[in-house]
């Protein structure tokens, strides 16, 4: 969009123009659940404060694992890779098995990892004070005054990310609304063009679609058992995850769909959207020739 600088901004745009839309209809919004990014945080602080904000803790998670995969590159630190998978489990560990409303367990039980990594279970707060985990397996424990020990207890440690964690919600996620994202590109390909009206009746489409289908059940035997599949996505690198196998799509909304289309378009006068005019039409057209003439010239000088 040219009405903002970058992508960054425009996700903060669309969530202010997103509340402000929410407001207008005569609703309040008592929780917004978002991601860790920073432009909106501030606003909703200074704009919303009577919100509770929370952040999505999948976010958070998998920016910690991109740090920590980073850091086992480099050498001497290999072993930090290691443990990258059960550093994570320990993260989502520590946001859900606490309350929301007191953010010093959740902290202290984020913090005891750089103890456990040194094989300290005892000893950790005030309030969480030793490791819930039973006999743990023979691992290869960090050692102090190391540069893995000591890199990795700075990205433990690190003052935003236990901030973030403490913001982190232990109940609701983004995970439906990312699905929903994902789920867009196949009525709206990122690789074709589309016209402001076809898009977006490719995006309600995308909308009725999900939200008729968004809540399948799981698929049974004729036993009764539930179905599922192994899968090895590439986020998960090398490691399986197991999914439900959910039912067939169901299409039944369409003929209500063409149906009310055929209704409107029958009786005259057609409600028609007002269509934006393009982004390119705001640029500045130069000269032809002399755009040309500057072109030429940069080759001339070269040669």
């Amino acid at each position: 969009s040219n009405e903002v600088k970058g992508s960054a901004n425009m996700e903060k745009e669309g969530c202010v123009r997103a509340m402000e839309f929410i407001e207008n209809q005569g609703l309040e919004v008592g929780l917004f659940l978002s991601d860790r990014h920073i432009q909106i945080s501030k606003w909703m602080r200074e704009e919303m404060p009577e919100t509770v904000h929370k952040y999505d803790v999948w976010h958070i998670a998998r920016s910690f694992q991109k740090k920590v995969d980073k850091l086992g590159k480099q050498k001497d630190c290999e072993s930090a890779q290691q443990w990258g998978r059960s550093m994570t489990n320990h993260l989502y560990w520590s946001v859900m098995s606490s309350e929301d409303d007191n953010s010093l367990p959740v902290k202290e039980k984020w913090l005891s990892l750089i103890n456990h990594l040194h094989n300290k279970h005892k000893g950790h707060g005030t309030i969480f004070k030793k490791c819930q985990h039973g006999r743990v397996k023979k691992k290869k424990w960090l050692k102090h005054n190391t540069k893995v020990s000591e890199k990795l207890t700075d990205i433990i440690s690190n003052k935003r990310l236990c901030n973030d964690i403490i913001m982190a919600s232990n109940t609701n996620q983004t995970s439906l609304l990312e699905a929903y994202h994902s789920f867009i590109n196949h009525f709206a390909p990122k690789h074709t063009a589309f016209s402001f009206c076809g898009m977006i009746s490719r995006l309600r489409l995308a909308a009725l679609h999900y939200n008729k289908n968004s809540a399948k059940d799981i698929t049974r035997t004729k036993t009764g058992q539930d179905c599922y599949s192994i899968s090895f996505p590439k986020y998960k690198k090398g490691q399986h995850t197991v999914r439900s196998i959910k039912q067939k799509s169901t299409y039944g909304y369409m003929e209500e769909v063409a149906f009310e289309v055929f209704e409107q378009t029958s009786r005259p006068p057609v409600a028609c959207l007002t269509q934006p005019p393009p982004l390119a039409s705001q640029f500045v057209r130069p000269n032809k020739k002399e755009a040309v003439e500057n072109h030429l010239s940069r080759f001339k000088k070269l040669s």
